[in-house]
């Protein structure tokens, strides 16, 4: 089916095309009856990207009502597409040239946002996504073109990739996946939305694509902006921060009721101090110690003592072909073991009861193979969750690309104010591992 602008489809005017990929065309269209105005999206029927966009559907419509998150109004099936209607972004055009107002668009018009506005977004945007971890939901997409604003609020917009954690095939957008998700070597995971969130951010503070991460431009104000590059640097390295929340303008009372919390607290200080002039501290306690904070330069220095200290243990580059060849072969065989389930045909009366169930409407049977095909990669990656092999790659892995991220932020000035303490017992617990499955290897072997 091939609509056009100016098409009447269903109940809907088509008024313009927004966007066009191999996930289906999105339309600004207006409902011939209550001239409200909707982005309309068309997918072809039939095919994984269908049953695909169908899945995410149904899992997001119970957690998107009454909520800050993109709203579905409409979803059904004409001639040879599935559609749905959804919120559209605002007009960022003039009169009938509609140019919906995406972080893409005006990062396009503008070259790079205001941090203060920049604040907002991400705050808004770790709200949503919150939400949807919290119900079990992975966005999986996040990106400049599909953060839209509706009604003056940042949004998580495209929500055909939207599944629960575990799916290993890589979903997404290269430049905003982690690399090891991107090379397919572990399922997505929350921190990975966080990730893709976090090169949205510098993109939209910066002006520069997601391949110039970390590198900042000389004109940035670093001072406006240090707690936002903090910020995006946290949420790179998969550690999910508290979203920043942009400071109401002060009052009079809110003023006053400040100095009056300060000058308390100053005099219950003073009297604790007179107190314990006056009397001895009891033994065995003691005043807390603060941790003393990591910044990128020691971090950096500490990160390559580590890597110098722990060089591959003898005789074990040896064991690196048969290596490559057992996870070459895992691979084949976990695709083997989805294609299977897939094909596998599906029992009348596990269709009657797939269609009685309202959450695998309105296509069961397609749902029935992708939820197999899924549970068989789930068992063939927990039957080899705890193996050397798996968990030797996996440790490598991250290590190379820890040890990748900290060159490019050792060169990149303003990170004063990020703590790298958790980052280093991170990769100092990732080289531990390694080591660990070294030995183990050597010892084993290579099990089949």
């Amino acid at each position: 089916m091939t609509c056009r602008e100016g098409d009447t489809f269903e109940a809907y005017t088509l008024l313009r095309k927004c966007g066009q990929g191999a996930c289906g065309t999105v339309f600004l269209a207006e409902n011939r009856i209550t001239r409200r105005r909707v982005a309309l999206k068309m997918i072809p029927l039939g095919g994984r990207t269908c049953e695909r966009e169908i899945r995410g559907l149904t899992a997001y419509q119970a957690v998107c009502r009454r909520t800050n998150l993109l709203q579905i109004y409409h979803v059904g099936t004409a001639e040879d597409v599935l559609f749905y209607t959804m919120d559209a972004a605002d007009d960022r055009g003039q009169g009938e040239n509609y140019i919906p107002d995406t972080l893409a668009n005006r990062l396009a018009s503008d070259g790079s946002l205001p941090p203060e506005t920049v604040r907002q977004m991400a705050s808004d945007l770790a709200e949503d996504l919150a939400r949807l971890h919290r119900a079990n939901l992975l966005h999986r997409d996040i990106k400049p073109e599909n953060i839209l604003w509706i009604a003056g609020r940042a949004t998580l917009g495209d929500i055909g990739l939207i599944a629960p954690p575990g799916g290993t095939v890589p979903a997404g957008t290269p430049g905003f996946m982690p690399p090891e998700v991107l090379a397919g070597l572990r399922p997505a995971a929350p921190a990975d939305d966080f990730y893709a969130l976090a090169r949205s951010v510098y993109c939209a503070l910066t002006g520069l694509p997601p391949e110039k991460f970390p590198s900042l431009p000389a004109e940035l104000d670093l001072k406006k902006c240090a707690d936002l590059i903090a910020l995006y640097n946290k949420w790179d390295s998969g550690a999910p921060a508290v979203p920043l929340t942009p400071s109401p303008a002060p009052t009079r009372r809110s003023f006053l009721l400040k100095i009056a919390a300060a000058v308390l607290t100053a005099g219950i200080l003073a009297a604790l101090l007179f107190m314990a002039g006056r009397r001895p501290v009891p033994p065995g306690i003691s005043a807390p110690v603060k941790t003393p904070r990591l910044d990128i330069r020691a971090y950096a220095r500490a990160a390559r003592e580590l890597a110098a200290q722990n060089p591959p243990t003898p005789g074990f580059t040896a064991l690196m072909p048969a290596l490559d060849r057992e996870v070459r072969r895992r691979r084949d065989l976990r695709t083997a073991a989805e294609n299977a389930a897939f094909a596998r045909p599906v029992s009348p009366e596990d269709l009657r009861r797939a269609a009685a169930d309202p959450k695998l409407a309105p296509h069961p049977e397609a749902y029935l193979r992708i939820r197999r095909s899924d549970e068989a990669r789930a068992e063939f990656d927990r039957k080899f969750a705890d193996d050397p092999v798996h968990l030797y790659f996996a440790a490598a892995d991250r290590i190379a690309c820890e040890l990748a991220r900290i060159e490019a932020l050792a060169a990149t000035p303003g990170l004063d104010l990020a703590d790298f303490s958790r980052d280093l017992e991170k990769l100092r617990g990732d080289f531990s591992l390694r080591r660990e499955m070294e030995r183990r290897l050597l010892k084993e072997g290579v099990s089949r």
